[in-house]
């Protein structure tokens, strides 16, 4: 089930990367994420990624790339 907060943080990373011009292909290239988990994220599915502890890993290394903190949301830390 998706939340609110976890669609928040999927539209924030998705914004955020769309910002900065870059495509899921490029942040999977350089993140070494797969483009299908990238999609899982920015839609707010975080259910569909392989278990809680990648998606915190996951979700820290996407953020970072992109260069948001992920931790000023009390609501994102539900999800991570």
């Amino acid at each position: 089930m998706m939340t609110s907060s976890a669609q928040n943080l999927g539209k924030e990373l998705q914004s955020k990367r769309e910002q900065l011009g870059y495509s899921l292909k490029d942040v999977a290239e350089h993140t070494r994420i797969r483009k299908v988990y990238l999609e899982s994220m920015e839609q707010g599915q975080f259910e569909a990624l392989p278990g809680q502890a990648y998606v915190t890993g996951l979700v820290r290394v996407y953020a970072r790339h992109l260069g948001l903190d992920i931790n000023q949301s009390n609501s994102d830390q539900k999800i991570l």
